[in-house]
């Protein structure tokens, strides 16, 4: 899903990529930004993502917040970690990081599926064979460790 406008979009959880396009008016900047734009709705039939474009001359303090020293700049915000593709070849660096992109949201959903397999399988600390009660069993060694 290609979004332009607020950081509202970033509220849906659906969207595994969230991306900021920073922009200035430049008319030199349009043809750039038109292919970033065109590139990305090809992969979205692939990946689902959020994007929000931002002109810098509207939100200048964003500028600062992300210490953007280029632009056209696309941020990847989510999934962690944060990273930056800056200047004139955006489109080339794109094609070179969005497979790891991918991967790197489907490994945080294998940690989260896992995640929530544990939450829902863990025994609770008042069932009879917790954990818990187990350890309760075990004492401790005293005198000296001996290797």
């Amino acid at each position: 899903m290609v979004m332009e406008g607020s950081s509202t979009s970033f509220d849906d959880v659906r969207a595994p990529l969230k991306l900021l396009l920073f922009i200035d008016k430049r008319p030199s900047l349009a043809r750039q930004v038109g292919q970033i734009k065109q590139y990305l709705k090809t992969l979205e039939t692939h990946f689902e993502f959020n994007l929000d474009v931002i002109d810098i001359g509207d939100q200048p303090y964003l500028t600062e917040h992300y210490k953007l020293v280029a632009s056209p700049t696309l941020i990847k915000l989510a999934p962690a970690p944060q990273q930056m593709l800056a200047g004139s070849n955006i489109v080339n660096q794109l094609e070179r990081w969005w497979p790891k992109w991918q991967e790197e949201h489907l490994n945080g959903l294998s940690l989260a599926d896992a995640d929530a397999i544990l939450d829902t399988t863990a025994p609770s600390p008042s069932a009879p064979n917790s954990r818990a009660s187990c350890s309760s069993t075990l004492k401790p060694r005293s005198g000296p460790l001996t290797s």
